[in-house]
Parts: C-alpha cells; structure tokens; sequence
C-alpha cells in the first residue's frame, strides 16, 4: 500500500466529538473538539475517540486510515493492539446489544474477545453509527457509549460519526 504524504492529506479534516459523559476522553485536558489531520500519528494521538466527519464518505476514510496505521504498528511490534474494523450499519439495536453484535461481527475471534479487550489486544475501530432515523441514532450513541464505559481496559477505540 503506498504512504500518503501530508501535503496529500490537507484536505481531510475531522473533528473530535464527545458523547455525553466521560467515557471518551475520560479526565483528557485536551477533550475539547478540535480539527485533527487524518495521518499515521492520528492513532496514537486519538487514543479512546469519536471522531465526527463531514460525510459518510470522509467518516469511512477515517476508519480505513487508522486501520491501515494501526495494522502497521502491530506488524511492527506484537505488543500493540490488533485493529478489528466493526461496521454497525447491519446492527438493530432494537433487537440486539452492541456487544452481542460485535461478538457475532468477530467471528471465530468471539470466544477470546473477553481477554483480548482485558489485555487491551484489540482496538476497535467502529463505524456506521448513524442512521436516518434520529430516535434510533440516539439509541445508538447510547449503546455505544455504555460499550466504551463496559471496556476500560481498551487504550484504543475509535468510532467515526458523520454529520448530517
């Protein structure tokens, strides 16, 4: 996969959204929206974040692009936590939980999924969070919100929300 420099990325924009409660950003001093360039340090200076887009299309550029630096840091060094991308667009949340829904979305990865977000092995990185429906995207902020707040133990965790 070829590197994108940063005079190719000036561009893409995002900014830093909080839902209700600390579970994002817990005691961060810098927890405040702010624009962030989309490049391979976007990972680790994110860390637990909802990174609100301008479009669908830019949210999912968001979620590929810490998926790609993230998979080079765990190639680079075992030690960092693996990317696991979960798209939430199938998800019903009126006829499943969030965490029901991310275990079936792994797999044969389900049955270690406890351990791996108690060692902080895996950075999800979760998208497709809005609907049209605004009644249910209130559903979902909160589901997701209450996922953050069940796995402290995850360093890493980003969620992409796009603005309509």
């Amino acid at each position: 996969m070829q590197e994108r420099g940063k005079a190719d990325m000036d561009d893409e924009r995002v900014r830093w959204a909080k839902l209700p409660g600390d579970a994002i950003f817990g005691a961060r001093e810098d927890a405040v929206e702010h624009p962030v360039d989309i490049t391979g340090d976007l990972w680790q200076t994110m860390g637990r974040a909802i990174v609100e887009a301008d479009s669908a299309g830019e949210s999912g550029a968001v979620v590929w692009t810490a998926l790609e630096a993230q998979m080079k840091r765990a190639l680079a060094d075992p030690a960092e936590p693996l990317p696991v991308m979960i798209d939430l667009t199938s998800w019903d949340e009126r006829a499943e939980s969030l965490e029901s829904f991310v275990r079936h979305h792994l797999d044969t990865l389900a049955d270690h999924w406890p351990t791996l977000a108690k060692q902080d092995r895996v950075a999800p990185l979760i998208s497709g969070i809005e609907i049209a429906d605004p009644a249910r995207t209130g559903a979902r902020h909160a589901a997701v919100e209450a996922f953050l707040r069940a796995h402290p133990d995850l360093s890493s965790l980003v969620v992409t929300v796009s603005a309509v």
